[in-house]
């Protein structure tokens, strides 16, 4: 699993620039019946079973980034957010704008001596450039040109990788895991529908249409939630280390949720609860109601540092939420 979370990690998925979606597709096909897109650029895989029962099991391949709005002069671009970017980090990161060729930038920032206040203080993004050190940076980038995250994959300590877009890579190596494992073990009870969703950090785009038309009766969104890390509070957040996190929430199936609970229990599975009073935020919150509605479970994996360029996983949730999976669906 951490061999591909590194591929997909260090590879893209925003707007026009898909190469993560290919990847998936390549580590997803040995497992699956076939395989297929859609118009919006979700990955779906087919793993026929014994009988005409659909099960999804669903996460995001797409991630955060950036597009560029205004080419200036002197190399330097403004941009703006594509989902939700957390600007008190941007300030020296690295990013690399997909034009007519891949162009490394900066962010600006302006050293803390001569700073004035408002400087130390960003509350636009178009308030930051970005500085590219090409002087005819538009003969290679133009308005509407997508940019993203220039970071590179890499392990911490005890068990802990940090990198761009683990939400929600993590999910779907958790679910290319899952079908690599039904595929060890012969035909599932039901048949079992892998969906790579596009466009959740753009309103759940990917799922809306994604579940539509495809008579499913019950459902698993796989995504991330806050693991507890420094200047956070411990009631709002998960911990990682402690496995799974179960969705409990009225829009949520309680009866999907106590048989997640059932089958961690009985195969010795970490897991812990989040508790939510009502949309998820997650594709769980779409799927719930497609067509004539559909049982719905969430399982998330804490991440420290969301929404940042070092986002931040301990290897063992993602196995424990691919665990449970499989103990789920086999």
């Amino acid at each position: 699993m951490k061999d591909n979370l590194i591929k997909l990690c260090n590879s893209c998925f925003l707007g026009s620039q898909t190469d993560a979606g290919e990847l998936a597709k390549q580590l997803l096909t040995p497992y699956v019946d076939e395989i297929k897109t859609d118009i919006s650029g979700s990955i779906f895989g087919y793993i026929f079973g014994e009988n005409d029962k659909n099960i999804l099991l669903e996460a995001h391949i797409d991630e955060i980034g950036f597009c560029v709005t205004n080419v200036l002069s002197g190399g330097f671009l403004r941009l703006s957010a594509v989902g939700g970017i957390d600007i008190r980090t941007l300030p020296a990161c690295k990013v690399i704008i997909h034009g007519k060729k891949d162009i490394k930038g900066v962010f600006t920032s302006t050293p803390p001596h001569l700073a004035s206040q408002k400087q130390k203080e960003f509350s636009k993004l178009d308030e930051i450039l970005v500085d590219t050190g090409l002087e005819n940076v538009e003969e290679f980038v133009s308005v509407g040109d997508f940019a993203t995250f220039d970071v590179k994959a890499r392990d911490l300590q005890n068990g802990y990788f940090t990198a761009k877009s683990v939400d929600d890579r993590s999910g779907c190596v958790s679910l290319i895991e899952v079908a690599k494992r039904i595929k060890q073990n012969g035909k599932p009870k039901n048949n079992v529908i892998i969906m790579l969703a596009s466009g959740e950090e753009l309103g759940n785009r990917g799922a809306k249409i994604g579940a539509f038309d495809k008579q499913i009766a019950e459902a698993i969104a796989v995504d991330v939630s806050f693991g507890c890390s420094f200047g956070c509070n411990a009631q709002d957040c998960g911990k990682c280390e402690e496995g799974a996190m179960i969705g409990v929430s009225p829009i949520l199936n309680k009866k999907m949720r106590e048989d997640l609970e059932k089958k961690a229990k009985q195969n010795g599975i970490p897991y812990q609860f989040e508790a939510m009073s009502g949309l998820t935020s997650t594709d769980a919150d779409v799927i719930n109601i497609t067509e004539n509605g559909i049982k719905c479970a969430l399982l998330s994996i804490p991440i420290k540092y969301m929404h940042t360029p070092i986002e931040t996983v301990y290897l063992d949730d993602i196995k424990a939420v691919a665990d449970l999976i499989f103990e789920y669906v086999k």
